[in-house]
């Protein structure tokens, strides 16, 4: 997909975790009333959130390869009793990666930058070693 579909994404996700994760585990009977402009936006998001992971799926059967090691090829060699289900797990996954590896990379730079002594010993080890090795000693 291009940019404008990645920033839809990311919009949708912004809504439902609005609704779903901060709004509905207070309200439990929320989700049924659909009169109230954020639920029928959420549900209208997380709907187009399974067609842009249908998409997904999609383009990842028409270019599949025997030798795939991807993780939607793991989802879709496994036994799941629809697409939608495939779909969801897509959607969860896209979600936990993103926001763990941001999170991730964020507080290890920031902590890189609190402990000069493991930067200086981290920087050392990758001179020595190369970023290619296979072993930096932790």
């Amino acid at each position: 997909g291009d940019e404008s579909e990645g920033m839809q994404f990311l919009q949708n996700i912004e809504i439902c975790l609005k609704e779903y994760a901060l709004k509905q585990p207070i309200i439990p009977f929320r989700s049924w009333m659909l009169f109230l402009p954020a639920v029928a936006r959420a549900r209208s998001a997380s709907k187009e959130l399974m067609k842009q992971a249908q998409r997904v799926l999609d383009f990842y059967r028409s270019r599949q390869s025997d030798d795939d090691s991807s993780l939607i090829s793991f989802l879709n060699r496994n036994q799941y009793p629809d697409d939608r289900a495939i779909c969801a797990d897509i959607v969860t996954f896209m979600v936990a990666g993103h926001d763990t590896s941001a999170y991730t990379l964020s507080w290890i730079l920031y902590e890189l930058s609190a402990n000069l002594d493991v930067q200086s010993k981290l920087r050392k080890d990758l001179e020595l070693h190369g970023p290619d090795s296979k072993y930096l000693g932790y």
